[in-house]
């Protein structure tokens, strides 16, 4: 049977916060978080190697970029 929760990708500088989301998360049976990031780098690289994600859980305010920073790198 194929696994039919949403993939989720979640993109904050705050590693504590990104854990705690990630396990509340975890716990509903129609999310899977499958990957955590800091920077708009490291988010723009998990999507190029992981096709599977659904969702995208997006900071606004990573520091030296924010979120539109990732939108615009996400869209090339």
């Amino acid at each position: 049977m194929p696994d039919r929760r949403a993939t989720i990708l979640l993109v904050d500088d705050h590693a504590l916060f990104r854990e705690s989301v990630a396990r509340f998360l975890d716990s509903d049976p129609g999310f899977r978080v499958v990957g955590g990031c800091a920077t708009v780098d490291e988010a723009r690289e998990f999507l190029l190697d992981n096709r599977e994600v659904d969702l995208v859980l997006l900071d606004f305010d990573l520091g030296a970029r924010d979120g539109i920073d990732f939108m615009r790198v996400a869209e090339s």
